[in-house]
């Protein structure tokens, strides 16, 4: 009897173990499931994660390429633009150079003809003066030769009345013995 209590208690322990085992590993399986469950749900989240950040990624990569093309673009108009701007600012250098020398030119021809212009005046205060020493004298000429002229117009004034008083002698004489005009006799 001691046997079968024993080997009752031993079957009852058994069972009981058994039951706590089986306890065990149904909470063991469950809670097997639920960090399945868990890690199946931070693994899908971690992909979802994944997927996003390589969607980002790749919209980032091609607006990064956009970029690219853009600055290159960019790159090679701003190149073009300092080309034109460069070649334009040594025209314009070339321009001022060859205006400077030109203003220098126009200069020391503007100072030779400053010159020649003093000397011309010189020489035109010069003839001038030389016009009025000579308008004068010219004038007193005119006045000295108006002077002679009118005097020869009363010396020829005078012979025509000589010469009339002489025509009219020979006519007189050509004509016969006359009265003189005395009243005499010219004999």
């Amino acid at each position: 009897e001691v046997r079968e209590q024993v080997s009752a208690e031993i079957k009852r322990l058994q069972d009981q173990a058994r039951a706590e085992l089986e306890a065990v590993r149904a909470n063991l399986e469950d809670l097997h499931e639920r960090e399945v469950k868990m890690w199946r749900e931070r693994y899908e989240a971690s992909q979802e994660r994944v997927e996003e950040l390589q969607r980002r990624l790749d919209d980032e990569e091609h607006a990064h390429q956009a970029l690219q093309l853009s600055s290159g673009r960019v790159r090679a108009e701003l190149q073009n633009e300092i080309t034109e701007l460069s070649g334009a600012l040594k025209l314009r250098a070339f321009e001022a150079e060859r205006a400077a020398l030109t203003q220098e030119e126009v200069s020391k021809g503007r100072q030779h003809l400053l010159l020649e212009n003093e000397q011309l005046k010189r020489q035109v205060d010069v003839l001038r003066k030389e016009y009025y020493t000579l308008e004068v004298q010219h004038r007193e000429g005119r006045a000295a030769e108006r002077a002679e002229l009118a005097s020869l117009r009363e010396q020829l004034k005078g012979y025509v009345e000589v010469e009339r008083q002489l025509d009219s002698a020979i006519r007189a004489c050509a004509e016969g013995p006359t009265t003189s005009p005395g009243g005499g006799a010219l004999g």
